[in-house]
């Protein structure tokens, strides 16, 4: 999937004079876009890595989308073309996404380091209690 996408903006990008895409007239707004496609990434990671938890979310991954953003789906889909077809837009806000998810992941990480420090204390004095005894 990631080679037909990387190839697509190639294509695009060799096109670019003759491939001219007029935005949409209800083209998402770029933030909001980018918040849709970070939602995306996140349901579609999720659905990767449990398929027992996320079994019955998978096929309605878009209609959640679609409802929480109070878009369709073709007003995705046209958004969507029209920002792919700025790949330097596009990029940024790829990047953004990438940025946001490793900042995320950064602080869940810190958090169960903290969790499995407190845990660990909390076995040590109970440790030490038992050797008292």
């Amino acid at each position: 999937m990631r080679k037909l996408g990387l190839l697509l903006i190639l294509l695009m990008l060799s096109c670019k004079d003759r491939m001219a895409v007029e935005p949409p007239s209800d083209l998402i707004p770029e933030a909001r876009m980018e918040e849709i496609l970070y939602e995306l990434t996140l349901l579609q990671a999720l659905g990767n890595s449990d398929k027992v938890l996320t079994g019955n979310l998978a096929p309605n991954r878009e209609t959640y989308i679609y409802k929480k953003f109070e878009i369709d789906s073709l007003q995705f889909v046209n958004s969507h073309i029209y920002y792919a077809s700025k790949p330097v837009v596009f990029q940024r806000m790829y990047e953004r996404i990438q940025a946001k998810i490793t900042e995320q992941k950064d602080a869940l990480d810190q958090e169960i380091k903290g969790n499995k420090e407190a845990s660990s204390n909390t076995a040590t004095k109970t440790d030490s209690l038992k050797l008292q005894e």
